[in-house]
C-alpha cells in the first residue's frame, strides 16, 4: 500500500513540475515577445537563438535591462534560461 501511495505522490509531483515548467516557458516566451520587441524586431532575437550560450544571453539581458527593457530581476533567470535553451528557428520568436 505504501508503494502505491509513493508512486501516486511521485506521479503527482512530476505532473506539477511539468505544468510549472510549461508555465515558465510560456511566461519567458511572452516576456521576449513583449519586452524585447518594444525596441527590436523579433528577427534580431531569432538570429541569436541557438547561437548564444547562457552567459552571453545573461550579458545581453543585463545590458538590455540597463537600457530600459522591462524585465524584473526575479524574471531574469527564467528568461535567460529560456533564451539559452532555444534552438534556431524557435517559435514564437521566429515565426
Amino acid at each position: 500500500m505504501t508503494r502505491i501511495r509513493l508512486a501516486a505522490l511521485a506521479a503527482s509531483l512530476v505532473f506539477t513540475l511539468a505544468a510549472s515548467m510549461a508555465a515558465l516557458a510560456q511566461d519567458a516566451s511572452q516576456t521576449v515577445m513583449t519586452a524585447c520587441t518594444k525596441c527590436h524586431n523579433a528577427k534580431r532575437v531569432c538570429a541569436n537563438l541557438g547561437v548564444k550560450d547562457k552567459a552571453a544571453w545573461d550579458a545581453t539581458v543585463t545590458r538590455m535591462v540597463k537600457n530600459g527593457a522591462q524585465v524584473g530581476e526575479k524574471d531574469k533567470p527564467a528568461l535567460v534560461g529560456w533564451l539559452a535553451a532555444q534552438k534556431a528557428g524557435a517559435k514564437p520568436v521566429c515565426e
